[in-house]
């Protein structure tokens, strides 16, 4: 605790900004108190405090490693986070409350705004700093960090109720999630995706442990404000909650129904689906088609010619397969990596070498992945569903974030039930395919 202050008042003094100290204490001391709620052992309380530090810490460098390079804390001016905090400025200007006064904005920008609950939340950040020294960009990049560490205390927990006795495991876990490289350097941006994967955590968390019949009201209140949040972050959250939700109260049924129930629910999907997508194409066909396929013609178009190979297939039958697969495997900058003189040129490129690298330790956990289906199919079967769900609509490597936390706990699954964790010779199935993943796109860099 004593730490933690004094971590914040060293951070206020490093940014000139009451509020960032502020909100560093505050935050710092929540995720202190979630780990004794959440029964954690004495080590993941550590943990979570230095992965708080160290994702600050990262958000930090990046900060000021964009000042340096480009003279303003954003890598290229126009894109989503320094448009979402102007978009939120100009809520606070306009006197705007809540998404509904967006909904009936002055401007087509402000109605038709993709995120909105978003632009909202930060227009009470901008308020609040507003009645101490001043808003500071710094400020929602802490609270991405907080709940990045928030999803990794839930996963850890769903983790401990299966396996008890795993608490070395549950340790590493939470360090897999809180302080994987891709996940730090999107956390340290002003983007909704790390508030949209935490509400799918908490959802997931609710229905996969939580839900008790004498709790009712509470369960039933907790979730409806969590599907209303996702909403207005994310249009397309609230249909990958329902998935969830299915998913979950599907596999709460005994073994014995549980076939004949998925098939039943399983037809009454597919046929509420039909009726729906028919009566949607209807009505709306040429808005879901621009929907579609906005990015496809912009992707299909790129100077990379993977991404335009695969984005210039037919949706079906090969296309969705061919985006399925590169969504996993991406992002890998290998025009950066390849060329080691550009490894220091920017904050930017630095960023993006050790994102690969990431990416590359990723991938060669793929090996387990297959195994974990077997060891828990309800979590393998969600992150396909939310795979499936973002590479229709988007290409965006930010919302890679929703599906790592289930991504993660299926490869952890996988290695212990294969028991990887006690034989060193599953050490080399790993690597030879990290080899060959390098390999692959050192080929395309050379070609």
């Amino acid at each position: 605790m004593c730490l933690t202050g004094l971590f914040s008042i060293a951070l206020g003094i490093v940014f000139g900004s009451l509020f960032v100290g502020l909100v560093t204490t505050c935050f710092g001391f929540l995720l202190c108190l979630m780990t004794t709620r959440l029964g954690g052992n004495p080590t993941i309380t550590a943990l979570a405090s230095v992965s708080f530090a160290v994702g600050i810490l990262v958000a930090t460098i990046i900060y000021f490693g964009y000042m340096s390079d480009y003279g303003m804390p954003y890598w290229v001016t126009g894109l989503d986070d320094m448009m979402l905090e102007n978009d939120a400025r100009q809520c606070v200007a306009k006197g705007y409350y809540s998404v509904y006064d967006m909904v009936n904005g002055t401007t087509s920008r402000e109605q038709l705004h993709n995120t909105k609950g978003y632009v909202i939340f930060l227009s009470y950040l901008i308020r609040i700093g507003e009645m101490l020294d001043g808003y500071h960009t710094m400020v929602p990049r802490i609270i991405n960090i907080f709940l990045l560490d928030t999803i990794a205390l839930l996963v850890v927990r769903l983790f401990l109720e299966k396996h008890e006795k795993e608490q070395k495991i549950a340790c590493l876990l939470f360090c897999f999630i809180a302080l994987f490289p891709n996940l730090l350097y999107i956390a340290s941006h002003v983007y909704r995706d790390v508030m949209a994967a935490f509400f799918l955590v908490v959802v997931y968390y609710i229905f996969d442990r939580k839900w008790k019949a004498s709790r009712t009201v509470p369960f039933v209140c907790i979730t409806a404000l969590v599907l209303f949040c996702a909403y207005w972050v994310r249009e397309s959250l609230l249909i990958f909650l329902i998935g969830i939700i299915l998913v979950s109260i599907i596999f709460k049924l005994p073994k014995r129904t549980r076939r004949r129930q998925i098939r039943v629910v399983s037809f009454t999907v597919a046929v509420v689906c039909i009726v729906v997508v028919a009566f949607t194409l209807v009505q709306f066909g040429d808005t879901i088609i621009y929907y579609l396929t906005r990015y496809t013609e912009r992707l299909s178009s790129s100077e990379s010619g993977i991404v335009a190979a695969i984005y210039s297939l037919p949706l079906l039958p090969f296309g969705i397969l061919a985006r399925f697969v590169a969504y996993l495997i991406t992002p890998f900058y290998y025009a950066t990596v390849f060329n080691v003189g550009e490894w220091i040129t920017s904050t930017y490129a630095i960023c993006s070498v050790v994102i690969s690298f990431g990416t590359v330790y990723l991938v060669s956990q793929y090996y387990y992945l297959v195994k974990g289906w077997f060891a828990d199919r309800k979590v393998v079967m969600i992150t396909i569903l939310l795979v499936i769900g973002i590479v229709l609509t988007t290409f965006g490597y930010r919302h890679v974030v929703m599906i790592y936390p289930f991504l993660f706990l299926a490869i952890i699954e996988g290695k212990m039930a294969l028991g990887a964790f006690d034989n060193r010779k599953l050490f080399m199935q790993p690597v030879i395919i990290g080899c060959l993943y390098v390999a692959f796109f050192a080929i395309m860099f050379i070609v």
